[in-house]
Parts: C-alpha cells; structure tokens; sequence
C-alpha cells in the first residue's frame, strides 16, 4: 500500500492540463497526443512525512492510460509503484538527480519571471531586479548549476539579460 502520509502538493506541466485533488491523494495530467519515442518531463512536489524506521517508502503510483490510435481500444499500463530509501543516518553525499534539478530550475525560473514581469509592469522596477537577482543567486547553488550544466547555463544567462533590462528602465 502507499504512504497515507504522503500528499501530493502540486504538479508542474507546463501547458499540459493537471490537477491534484483536494486531499492530495492523487492528480494527474492530460498529455494528448505523443508520438511513438516522445518524453514528457513533469515536476511533481510531493510532502514527505519524517520516519523513524529508516524503512523504504512508498511515495507514488504511476499509471499511464492511453488510447491506441490504431485499435481504438483504452489501454493501461501497469502501475508502477516509486519508492525512496529512509535510512536513519546517510554516509555519503545525497546524490541529486541532474535532470530532477534541471527541471525544478526550469520551473522556478518561470515563476520568478513571470513575478518579476508583473512587477516591472506595476512600475516596480527594483523589486523585480531582487525577484530575478535571488533567483539567479539560488539557481547558482544547485546541483546542476554547480556541476557546468549547459541549461543551467543558458538558462542563468537569460534571467541575467531579463534583469538588465529591467535595471535599465
């Protein structure tokens, strides 16, 4: 069974229609039409209770449900179920996932730009230089900044841009 503990809090998808249900027990996210070798990257948050068993936890069930194009038939996949470790001390470093931090930076990153964007519209100008300033400041701490990940990069120089124009106002 799953954690009854563990509550989705929110689904990033981009454009993709999502939702997560009130009691944040499940959620789910409208892709449309892929083709055959097609990825979709989604950032799903997700509250962690603290344990003490230093147990493995159950955090989520995955489910994909499609319809075949060719029969026409509604098809499901098996579930899969994700599980992370709980161990009651950790010897060496967390390993984070490059692509995991990749994805969260991305979509900070929008946040804070669109923050900052409503900001500079209301003619506060220096709050949104902060706004982008920390976010940059943030982003540059990450695991995937720290390791010379080309997005992060590329990514880092366009709030760079976005804030000097706005300092420039």
């Amino acid at each position: 069974g799953m954690c009854s503990d563990v509550h989705l809090s929110s689904i990033k998808a981009g454009s993709y229609p999502s939702l997560v249900t009130g009691d944040g027990r499940s959620g789910c996210v409208n892709i449309g039409d892929l083709y055959a070798d097609e990825e979709r990257d989604f950032l799903i948050s997700i509250n962690i209770p603290a344990q003490k068993d230093g147990k493995e936890t159950p955090l989520l069930k995955m489910r994909c449900v499609y319809k075949d194009l060719l029969t026409k038939e509604i098809v499901t996949l098996q579930s899969h179920v994700l599980k992370i470790q709980r161990p009651e001390t950790v010897s060496q470093k967390v390993v984070v996932s490059i692509e995991v931090d990749r994805q969260r930076n991305r979509f900070l990153a929008a946040e804070a730009m669109v923050k900052a964007r409503a900001l500079a519209e209301g003619e506060d100008l220096a709050a949104a230089v902060t706004i982008i300033q920390n976010f940059r400041l943030a982003l540059a701490e990450t695991d995937s900044a720290k390791s010379g990940d080309g997005f992060c990069v590329s990514l880092d120089r366009e709030l760079k841009e976005m804030q000097e124009r706005m300092a420039s106002r």
